[in-house]
């Protein structure tokens, strides 16, 4: 076939041909020295250093991902906003104290708590409870309460939106704030409307009186909503996408804030007039205590599910218990600086004074940064406020991508729900925006003080309550200190268990002590039918979690009642990892656990972490060895061969060679292979790879090994292996040798008749 005939085939199969002329002058150019060289360099660059740390880079950009998500989910709505504004009405720098003892007693170990049954589970917090069959009902709870929350998380970012709006498009005063005009020396002034009458005129107005503002609530609404869909239309990807692109507006946000907030706090110092006047009397009070309970939980999300089912995902491969920590650390940061940003910028008005009969706690630091802008009455103040608007927008939005990738996930892995992950975004998005808009029809955020006060932080008490003691109780500590030392690679301390025992307790106390001294009606004079129904839906919840363990149970194997209550409060056999690798370490491990064996490294098998974490403790210990004068120094073989071997008696120096190929695979090999010349084998009990050295023949040095291995050319007197530490252990009894082609066999040498091995 000609040269002229490549077009055809061109056609028919695809490629992009030329002309004749072209490949000939490609062809005159091969044996120059120019291209010689461009290949050259593009062949070390793209299969050299490309392959060399394409994969360290994905693991770097993995773990910058996680950490980008955590700080993001640490600043939400509940940090920024709720908190200051709980701080302003519940007591100022007291009741701020003692939510931080709270954060750090409470919330971090019920963090880290969350996050094991998380890796433990993965597969959201309702599947959780295949750990305790008959508790079930507490995954449901709990994702009503997360549901109620998203619907007035919403309300709070389209009132920041209108706020916005009104700053921008004319100046402040609004013109629907203003009562009247009045003289002044300089000319005419307007005179305000007060803070709250403002509001409840305008924004939160009923629709029946005035569906102006209504219908631009109810359409800033559906823009959030929309919004919601986007951060959660793909699934996992676009949730961690949106947390990683909320988290650049919300730093620069809080960082110019912060900026902001130091100038004006070396002009005035606020700060210290507020320091100076602190009652700390109101420690004594049970609502201090009690409120700053509930702050927890929606600062730290904690009780919310959403950590457990991010544990499978963005967590699963990472230390729960220093995961827990950073997040703790951070979201204290957050929120201490949020009340320091708030009480700086709005000068301190009347920040530890409680809510009186005509205000609504829900708005009031809205109210209070409005104020502030009056005082000020500076175009330059006008735009800090801005920011702060859209801290609060930006900050929202990352609750709702969070919240709504945690309902989705439990309701899309549901049984008997059909509908593809988009279709039940949108479901889910519609019914909230409807929702949301139905809560505005009552006057004064009534039904948004309904639940924020009375219902969802009272939900998640319970639920948690509940929950702590169910895990302890019933799955049992010593499963608990098994899986979390199976994940964390160490053993578990037994302050965690204490903690772990001491916090339902304690949850109660504060509870009962709350009920026995705050009032029902709460501090704004509630009507009767508020709290009625709020304590009828709480009361509902806790009697549900047990009829619906009476249902569970019902359903359960067994031939008597006590049989299947029984085999409720157990955990399923489906309970544990759902991947499959790490199911089956799991499963190796717990079979190992129960004869007092612990193998650390079965969660890292086949890594390169664990790889090098084998060499580098290799290297470590035998070079602490040769520097006793001992046997078992450690040197890395190189390319040319002139590393010392066993054969030179001056050099006891074994080799170990530079390959990691065979690593994860050696790792699974378990088979028992005796020495040659072994007719009887007399194997200890729960020692896996010791050998002992009774029926060695005479003049070789005993050993058990999986693999081949290089005995020494002398042995000397050895004791018996009677206290061997058996499996993956590792203790100071002698060097460790690690052989030239298995980077995963240690060798044990002593002074006495035989050698163990073992296999890490």
């Amino acid at each position: 076939m000609g040269l002229g005939q490549i077009q055809p085939g061109a056609q028919r199969f695809g490629y992009v041909s030329h002309r004749p002329h072209t490949y000939l002058k490609r062809c005159e150019s091969l044996d120059s020295w120019t291209y010689v060289l461009k290949c050259y360099l593009r062949r070390r660059l793209q299969y050299g250093l490309c392959a060399k740390y394409k994969k360290s880079c994905l693991s770097w950009c993995s773990h910058f991902s996680t950490i980008i998500c955590t700080v993001s989910i640490a600043g939400g709505l509940g940090t920024l906003y709720r908190l200051p504004q709980s701080t302003m009405i519940r007591g100022g720098l007291p009741f701020l104290v003692a939510y931080a003892l709270l954060t750090i007693l409470i919330g971090l170990p019920l963090l880290f708590l969350e996050l094991g049954v998380g890796q433990m589970a993965q597969e959201g917090f309702i599947k959780s409870w295949r750990a305790v069959p008959f508790f079930k009902g507490i995954g449901y709870v709990k994702l009503l309460a997360g549901c109620l929350l998203s619907l007035y998380y919403p309300l709070y970012m389209g009132l920041a939106l209108m706020y916005l709006i009104w700053v921008l498009n004319g100046p402040v005063p609004f013109t629907e704030c203003v009562s009247g005009v009045r003289i002044t020396a300089t000319g005419y002034s307007a005179t305000n409307k007060p803070r709250q009458e403002c509001i409840r005129n305008t924004f939160i107005q009923s629709p029946f009186q005035d569906p102006h503002y209504f219908g631009i609530y109810a359409a800033l609404l559906l823009f959030i909503w929309l919004v919601v869909i986007v951060l959660s239309i793909r699934r996992t990807k676009s949730y961690i996408r949106s947390l990683s692109l909320l988290f650049l507006p919300t730093m620069a946000c809080y960082i110019a804030l912060a900026t902001k907030s130091i100038l004006l706090e070396a002009e005035m110092a606020v700060l210290h007039k507020l320091v100076e006047n602190v009652d700390w009397t109101v420690l004594k009070s049970a609502d201090v205590w009690y409120y700053a309970t509930i702050q927890v939980f929606f600062s730290t999300s904690v009780g919310f599910g959403s950590f457990i089912t991010n544990a499978g995902i963005m967590y699963n491969k990472v230390n729960p218990l220093w995961t827990a920590l950073g997040y703790v650390v951070t979201n204290l940061i957050f929120g201490t600086g949020s009340v320091i940003i708030t009480t700086i910028l709005t000068q301190g008005l009347n920040t530890t004074t409680n809510s009186s009969t005509s205000s609504i706690d829900e708005v009031q630091l809205f109210t209070k940064i409005y104020d502030a802008m009056l005082r000020q009455n500076s175009a330059d103040f006008n735009y800090w406020m801005i920011a702060t608007y859209l801290l609060f927008v930006f900050a929202g939005f990352t609750s709702m991508a969070t919240l709504s990738y945690t309902l989705l996930k439990a309701i899309y892995g549901h049984d008997g729900i059909r509908l593809k992950w988009w279709q039940t975004s949108v479901v889910f998005s519609f019914c909230g925006f409807v929702l949301s808009c139905l809560l505005l029809l009552r006057q004064d955020f009534d039904l948004v003080h309904l639940l924020d006060h009375y219902i969802v932080g009272n939900l998640i008490l319970i639920s948690v309550v509940i929950e702590v003691l169910a895990i302890i109780a019933f799955y049992g500590t010593t499963r608990i200190q098994s899986d979390f030392e199976f994940m964390l690679g160490h053993i578990l301390s037994k302050i965690w268990l204490i903690l772990w025992w001491f916090i339902p307790f304690l949850l109660i106390g504060v509870f009962v002590w709350g009920l026995a001294t705050m009032p029902l009606e709460g501090s704004a004079n509630d009507p009767v039918w508020l709290y009625a129904v709020g304590g009828g839906v709480v009361l509902t919840a806790f009697v549900f979690i047990f009829v619906m363990g009476l249902f569970v149970m019902r359903n359960q194997d067994g031939y008597t009642s006590s049989d299947r209550l029984k085999t409720s409060l157990e955990p399923s056999h489906n309970w544990g990892p759902k991947d499959p690798m790490l199911r089956y370490n799991w499963v190796q491990w717990n079979s190992k656990s129960r004869s007092g064996e612990r193998d650390f490294t079965l969660k890292r098998r086949g890594t390169k972490e664990y790889t090098k974490t084998i060499r580098k403790k290799a290297k470590r210990e035998a070079g602490e060895l040769s520097v006793l004068g001992l046997q078992g120094a450690y040197i890395k073989n190189n390319n040319n061969g002139t590393g010392s071997g066993w054969g030179d008696v001056n050099h006891p120096i074994q080799t170990v060679a530079s390959s990691e190929q065979d690593a994860s695979m050696l790792d699974s090999l378990e088979v028992d292979v005796p020495p040659k010349h072994h007719h009887h084998h007399h194997h200890h009990p729960n020692q896996r790879n010791t050998f002992s050295g009774a029926d060695a023949p005479k003049g070789e040095t005993p050993f058990r090994s999986s693999f081949p291995v290089y005995a020494s050319p002398k042995s000397g007197e050895i004791a018996n292996d009677e206290n061997s530490e058996g499996y993956g252990t590792f203790r100071n009894k002698g060097p460790y040798i690690i052989d030239g082609d298995i980077g995963h066999v240690c060798h044990r040498r002593y002074d006495n008749e035989h050698e163990a091995v073992t296999e890490l």
